[in-house]
């Protein structure tokens, strides 16, 4: 059985007893906001900037504005990966992921971040989703020296930027959704960072009043920014893992597809399918 390490209290500058696997943590595809520099993963936090790096048996970082609290909840420290690894036990296609994926976590990136990411992911490689995402940030976004890291821009700026300059900076016909989306949210009309304690399906349901939201990136939002460690979003690589590996979770619908393999899985749905996501993309699935 796998044992997890101390996580609380972080100490100031190097996490041992801690199990991340920052590299795999950052290429998932769960999150698209970052820089790699010199070894590090940059990205930034509630305004704040941050730099990560496997280093031994723990991870070292760099800080400036985001408190040690912050860094936990982004990287996802706090979770149970001895609960994943109880609810894999006994199934030989997760359980090998998960092994092999041993140290990934599922990231906490912000909420607009987040909603403007996935839906520039639709039908998008995730290379191509982050030098977009990338881009946006580094034309728009504020940055410090010393730093490769750039803010992502505010929902007031990025609806002031309008239609066309997003599709020049290659959100293509994804342009107007996110215009629409993001005055929706600094109207205040929909509010993603208030969603953490809401119930799943209120919190799934208020997400998709957002343009260019529907329930694939709905799910990604609530467990890529949320932590609704639970919910599954069903994209092409998982559908074709379930359809080929779990063919008696296939249901009618998306969300019966998706509940059912919520259940199969208990809590740690997303935990499951990121391990077989990124496993699937990079490992030995077979996919």
């Amino acid at each position: 059985m796998w044992k997890e390490g101390v996580v609380p209290g972080v100490p100031a500058e190097k996490v041992t007893g801690t199990v991340i696997d920052v590299t795999k943590t950052f290429e998932s595809g769960a999150v698209y906001h970052w820089w790699e520099k010199d070894g590090w993963y940059e990205t930034t936090v509630g305004g704040g900037f941050l730099r990560v790096r496997d280093e031994g048996d723990g991870f070292v970082y760099e800080a400036e504005g985001v408190p040690e609290e912050e860094v936990v909840r982004f990287l996802g420290l706090g979770d149970d990966l001895g609960g994943v690894a109880d609810a894999v036990e006994g199934d030989p296609v997760a359980e090998e992921a998960f092994r092999r994926q041993y140290g990934l976590r599922v990231p906490r990136d912000d909420p607009f971040a987040s909603v403007v990411s996935f839906i520039a992911s639709a039908q998008s490689r995730n290379e191509r989703t982050r030098g977009v995402v990338r881009g946006l940030c580094e034309k728009h976004g504020e940055t410090r020296d010393g730093w490769a890291a750039h803010t992502f821009p505010s929902p007031e700026e990025v609806a002031s930027l309008g239609e066309e300059r997003l599709r020049e900076l290659g959100f293509g016909y994804r342009g107007p959704y996110i215009v629409e989306t993001a005055r929706s949210i600094a109207d205040g009309d929909v509010c993603p960072g208030g969603l953490r304690t809401a119930p799943y399906t209120e919190a799934h349901d208020e997400l998709k009043r957002l343009k260019g939201v529907g329930d694939k990136v709905a799910d990604c939002v609530l467990l890529f920014s949320l932590g609704f460690i639970g919910v599954v979003a069903l994209d092409t690589w998982l559908r074709r893992i379930i359809d080929e590996h779990y063919p008696g979770l296939v249901g009618g619908t998306y969300e019966e597809t998706a509940r059912a393999f919520r259940d199969r899985f208990g809590g740690y749905g997303g935990y499951v399918q990121t391990a077989l996501y990124h496993e699937a993309r990079v490992g030995d699935l077979g996919m």
